[in-house]
Parts: C-alpha cells; sequence; structure tokens
C-alpha cells in the first residue's frame, strides 16, 4: 500500500509537471497512469480526485471541454466524500477542484464553455469556502491568497454585468489579503485584484477610483521588486497591472497613452 501511494504521488506530479509545460498528451497519459494505480488505494477518494482534477486541466487546454468538464465534476464527487487528514487539506483539496471546475465553465478571457453562470454559481462558492476558512483563521495566509484567487476570476466575469456585485467579492478579498503581513505572494495577489477591480470600479463610472486602484498596483509591484522589468510575462501581475493601465486608457479617451502601454 505505501508503495502504490508513492506511485500514485509521483505519476501525479510527473502529470502536473507536463501539463504546467504545456505537454497536454504526456500530462493526461501520466495522470490516467495515477488514476489507475490509485483505484487500489486505502485514500482512493482524494488521490483519484487529485488525479482527475489535473487530467480536467489537461483536457482543457488540449480542447477537449467536455471531457475537461466530466473529470472535474468526477474529481469533485471524490473530494466530497474522501477522508482527509485534516480539515487545511479538505478545504485546499475542495477549493482547487471548484476552482478549476468554475475556470472550466467560464473563465473570462480564457479557454472556456462559455457558460457563465454556471461559473458563476461554482467559483461563489469556492469564494465561500475560504472566506470561511479565513474568518476562522487571522493567522492563516494561504486561505487569504486562496480567497484572492477567487475573487479574481469571479469578479472578472461579474464585471460585465454585475459590477456592483464583482466590486464587492473583489473588496472583501482586498480587505482579507491586507491582513497578511510581510508575505510577498499576498502583496503581489493584492496586486493583481488591484488592477482587475478597476474594471468594475470604471463600468460603475468610478473611473477616478479605477485610476486609484491601478496606481496601487503598481506601487505593490515595486515593494516586491517586479516592476519595473526587463521582460514582462503574459499572465503574471505585472502584465495585469500594464493591461489594466492600458484598458484604462483606452476607455477613457487617450488612445495614444493605451497604445503606449500596450
Amino acid at each position: 500500500p505505501s508503495e502504490t501511494e508513492t506511485a500514485v504521488r509521483v505519476l501525479g506530479n510527473i502529470a502536473l509537471l507536463h501539463k504546467n509545460q504545456h505537454l497536454y498528451d504526456a500530462a493526461i497519459r501520466y495522470a490516467r497512469r495515477s488514476i489507475e494505480i490509485a483505484r487500489s488505494s486505502p485514500t482512493a477518494d482524494s488521490q483519484i480526485g487529485n488525479a482527475l482534477s489535473i487530467l480536467a486541466d489537461a483536457l482543457r487546454f488540449s480542447g477537449d471541454l467536455e471531457g475537461a468538464l466530466q473529470a472535474i465534476r468526477d474529481a469533485r464527487n471524490r473530494m466530497e466524500k474522501a477522508v482527509f487528514p485534516g480539515e487545511t487539506a479538505r478545504r485546499s483539496s475542495l477549493f482547487n477542484v471548484l476552482w478549476r471546475e468554475g475556470t472550466i465553465l467560464g473563465q473570462d478571457e480564457n479557454i472556456s464553455l462559455d457558460r457563465t453562470s454556471e461559473a458563476t454559481a461554482v467559483l461563489q462558492r469556492a469564494f465561500d469556502l475560504t472566506e470561511e476558512w479565513a474568518g476562522k483563521d487571522p493567522n492563516d495566509a494561504s486561505s487569504r491568497i486562496l480567497l484572492g484567487t477567487a475573487a479574481r476570476e469571479l469578479g472578472m466575469i461579474l464585471r460585465h454585468d454585475d459590477p456592483r456585485r464583482a466590486l464587492k467579492v473583489e473588496d472583501k478579498a482586498l480587505l482579507r489579503l491586507g491582513e497578511i503581513e510581510n508575505n510577498t505572494n499576498a502583496r503581489r495577489a493584492e496586486a493583481r485584484l488591484q488592477a482587475v477591480s478597476s474594471y468594475a470600479l470604471r463600468r460603475l463610472n468610478r473611473v477616478g477610483e479605477a485610476k486609484d486602484r491601478i496606481d496601487a498596483a503598481y506601487r505593490l509591484l515595486r515593494r516586491t521588486k517586479d516592476y519595473p522589468a526587463d521582460r514582462i510575462n503574459p499572465d503574471d501581475e505585472a502584465d495585469a497591472a500594464l493591461r489594466a493601465l492600458g484598458d484604462h486608457f483606452a476607455e477613457t479617451g487617450q488612445p495614444r497613452r493605451a497604445a503606449e502601454v500596450y
């Protein structure tokens, strides 16, 4: 049994590595092998759930969105009945599958099924889970960083049709992230969320406050030494801040300045 658990964990990590390197065929193969071996494990539900979650992401980015949705829902069913060594492990594992299900259903500006109402419901559940977690432990950083992740994805969907709700979600997460001291990852998450929240503010005609949020994002990134930078990596925090600034100029009648930022 101990060798089975080791094999399942190692194969799952190999699958995750390949997925992160965009080698989706290999990721799918290793994830399925991990699932196959895990069926004989005494902790099968949590192990299969983790492997299914990785499989779902790899299927999504290889273009099999329906397969991805089936895999992530199977993963959630497994996680909801799995036995974990502690409450932190349970919440973290459940958050991961909820977040992935939400992004598969309707992540804004990314590959998804474009089923935004369903995505909103699932991401709201992920948000509520981590907010409850953060409320129980004033010193826990991981729950607050996960809350920021859920708020970002939820807010990006909501900003189009319900900017007030988007801003409420984002402000709650910003408040929680601000409770974490001396944590670079928290400051980066805060910077990204400050930038993202500018969109909802602009849709509410609070243009000055929107620019203030973007400026706050830049101040945080200077503290973490992520900006200025010789190179901007797509989808990192500096990229989010630059996009937000360019979009702000574009949407407020300053196309030349927007072009410079882009």
